[in-house]
C-alpha cells in the first residue's frame, strides 16, 4: 500500500536536494556588521531616516576620508572616523557655529551626491542633487553646490551670479567629469524631464569671469555646447553599447544590479569565465531597504569597508560592514592628483604585478545610480607584489614608476607630471610576468607567440597571444563567434554565458560544505524510502 508513495517521496527528496545545492554558499561570509560598534544609531550621527546617495571625499584635507550621505527626509550627514573614539562621528552637527552646518540642508530631500574640484583650488566641492518631493519636471527647491569659503561650507549656487544656472528641475543622478583635461571638473546632472521641461545640465566654471582665490566662482551650463542637453524621463535607458534589464514591477533598471552585456565584454583570460555568487554575510540585509552604498578604507587598515544607506520605503539607519577575509593579504592604494593637487577623478591606473599580470582601476567620478566611491585605486594583491604602475590622466598625460617591495601595504600618491623641455628619460623597471618595458618607458604586452623557442607544444601548435599571456590550441577550425576549447576537441561560443550557463561546460568546483549537505540529504531520502 505504501509503494505508490515512493515516487512522490522521491520527487520531494530530489526537489529538496536541488534547493540545498542551489542555496548552499560557495564561500565564507565576506562581511560582518559593525554598525553597533562603529556607528550606533543615534540622533546626531546615525539617525533613523530616509537616506539615499553616498560619496567619499576628504573635506578637511587631513588625508583621511569622510563619507557624505544624502539625507532625504532628514539632514545630510558627513561621517568621519574618530581614531580616539574608535567610531564614526557626524561632522555636520546641528550647530550654526559649525563650518559644516550648511551641508545639513534639511529642506532639500537630497538623493544624489558627488564631489570634485570645479575651480582648481585643489579642494573638492560637493554637489547635492535635491528633489524637494518633485519627481519630474520643475522643482520648488534648487540643488546645492557647496564650496569651502570664508572658513565655512557655503552654497555657491545661491550666489547672485549663479542663480540662473541653479537647477530647479527634478533629477536622478550626478557625476563629475574633466571633459577638457584642464584639471577643473564639470558636474553632469541627469534631470528627470517632463515633456520638454528639465533637460540634463553640465555645470562648469567660467575661468574668465571667476576669481577662486576671492571665493568668486561663476558657473556656466555647457550642456548644449557639449551636446548632452537631453530630455530623459525614465530610469531605464538604452544605448548602442549596453542595455539595462528592467523586470516588470521594478522602479528602475539601476536598482536591479543586473546588466545585459554584449559579447566579449565579460571574459576570463585563457578560458571561459566562471561567475560565482559569493556569500555577502551580514551585508545581505534581507530586511534592508537599501538605496545607496560606497566602499572606502576609512580607518586605514588596508581593507575596504562597506557603507550602506537605506530609505526606499522605510526609515532605517546606515549600516557599516567590515571585511572578514584577506587580513593577511598584500594591498596597495594609489591616489593620482590633478595639476592643482585635487583628486584626479577619471584617471586610469594600471598596476603591474610580479605574478598575476596587470590590474586596472579608474578613479571614480560617479558610479551607479546616486553614489560616488573613494578617489583611490585600491588593489588587493593576495600574496603577490606590485612591480610598477602607470597612471593616465583625463588629458592623456601619462606617468610611470616602479613600485618597491617596501611600498607594499601602503598608500602611494602620484602627482601630475610636470612639464619638461624634452621627452622624459625612462628609468628601467620591472613589468612583471607577461609584460616588458617599451623604449618609451611604459609596460606593454609581451608577444610570447613570436619568441624562440616556440611556446606551444606539438599537440597544440596554434599560439594565440593574449594580454599578459598566451594560449595554445589545436588546429581545429571554428566558425565566426566560436573558438576551440582548451584541448582543441570542440568549438565553444565566445560569449561569456548562454542562458545562465557556461558556454564550454566549465563549472566552479563545489565546496566541501555543499557536498556534505547534498550527501546528508541523499542519505535522509534513502532512509525515508
Amino acid at each position: 500500500a505504501g509503494l505508490p508513495q515512493v515516487p512522490r517521496m522521491l520527487a520531494l527528496c530530489l526537489a529538496a536536494l536541488a534547493c540545498l545545492a542551489e542555496g548552499s554558499q560557495r564561500s565564507e561570509p565576506m562581511f560582518a556588521a559593525v554598525t553597533h560598534r562603529l556607528l550606533p544609531p543615534d540622533y546626531d550621527s546615525n539617525p533613523t531616516q530616509l537616506n539615499y546617495g553616498v560619496a567619499v571625499t576628504d573635506l578637511d584635507a587631513d588625508g583621511d576620508f569622510e563619507i557624505v550621505v544624502a539625507g532625504y527626509n532628514g539632514p545630510n550627514l558627513v561621517l568621519k572616523y574618530d581614531r580616539a573614539l574608535g567610531r564614526l562621528v557626524n561632522l555636520a552637527q546641528d550647530e550654526r557655529s559649525s563650518p559644516y552646518y550648511a551641508l545639513r540642508d534639511r529642506q532639500g530631500n537630497a538623493i544624489g551626491v558627488a564631489a570634485c574640484d570645479i575651480d582648481g583650488d585643489g579642494r573638492e566641492e560637493i554637489y547635492f542633487l535635491n528633489t524637494n518631493n518633485a519627481f519630474s519636471g520643475m522643482a520648488t527647491y534648487t540643488d546645492k553646490l557647496f564650496k569651502l569659503r570664508n572658513g565655512r561650507w557655503e552654497d555657491i549656487l545661491s550666489d547672485e551670479v549663479n542663480r540662473d544656472v541653479a537647477s530647479r528641475f527634478a533629477g536622478r543622478s550626478v557625476a563629475c567629469v574633466d571633459r577638457t583635461g584642464s584639471g577643473r571638473y564639470a558636474i553632469y546632472i541627469a534631470n528627470y524631464a517632463s515633456g520638454n521641461v528639465g533637460p540634463h545640465a553640465l555645470l562648469e566654471m567660467d575661468p574668465a569671469a571667476s576669481d577662486p582665490a576671492r571665493g568668486l566662482v561663476v558657473l556656466l551650463d555647457v550642456a548644449a555646447t557639449a551636446g548632452v542637453n537631453k530630455y530623459t524621463g525614465t530610469c531605464g535607458t538604452r544605448a548602442r553599447t549596453w542595455r539595462a534589464c528592467v523586470p516588470r514591477g521594478w522602479p528602475c533598471g539601476a536598482r536591479t544590479w543586473r546588466v545585459c552585456v554584449p559579447r566579449g565584454l565579460i571574459r576570463r583570460e585563457h578560458s571561459d569565465p566562471v561567475v560565482e555568487e559569493l556569500n555577502p554575510g551580514d551585508a545581505l540585509e534581507p530586511e534592508g531597504r537599501g538605496t545607496g552604498g560606497a566602499v572606502t578604507d576609512f580607518d586605514g587598515d588596508g581593507l575596504l569597508d562597506l557603507i550602506l544607506s537605506h530609505g526606499e520605503s522605510m526609515a532605517q539607519p546606515i549600516s557599516v560592514f567590515k571585511g572578514t577575509q584577506g587580513t593577511g593579504n598584500n594591498w596597495l592604494r594609489v591616489i593620482p592628483r590633478t595639476r592643482f593637487g585635487a583628486f584626479a577623478r577619471g584617471a586610469k591606473v594600471v598596476l603591474f604585478t610580479r605574478r598575476s599580470g596587470a590590474h586596472l582601476r579608474v578613479i571614480d567620478g560617479g558610479s551607479g545610480y546616486l553614489c560616488q566611491m573613494e578617489p583611490v585605486a585600491h588593489f588587493g594583491l593576495g600574496r603577490d607584489e606590485a612591480s610598477s604602475l602607470e597612471v593616465t590622466w583625463p588629458d592623456g598625460r601619462v606617468a610611470v614608476r616602479a613600485v618597491a617591495s617596501s611600498e607594499t601595504n601602503s598608500v602611494l600618491e602620484v602627482a601630475y607630471p610636470a612639464d619638461t623641455a624634452g621627452p622624459p628619460v625612462p628609468a628601467a623597471m620591472e613589468c612583471g610576468q607577461g609584460f616588458s618595458q617599451h623604449p618609451n618607458g611604459r609596460c606593454v604586452d609581451t608577444d610570447e607567440c613570436a619568441e624562440f623557442p616556440f611556446a606551444c607544444p606539438r599537440d597544440k601548435p596554434v599560439c594565440v597571444n593574449t594580454y599578459g599571456g598566451y594560449r595554445c590550441r589545436g588546429h581545429k577550425r571554428c566558425g565566426r563567434g566560436f573558438e576551440p576549447n582548451e584541448d582543441g576537441t570542440a568549438c565553444v561560443a565566445q560569449v561569456a554565458f548562454f542562458g545562465g550557463y557556461p558556454s564550454s561546460g566549465s563549472w566552479p568546483r563545489p565546496p566541501r560544505g555543499a557536498l556534505l549537505l547534498l550527501g546528508l540529504g541523499l542519505c535522509l531520502c534513502l532512509y525515508a524510502l
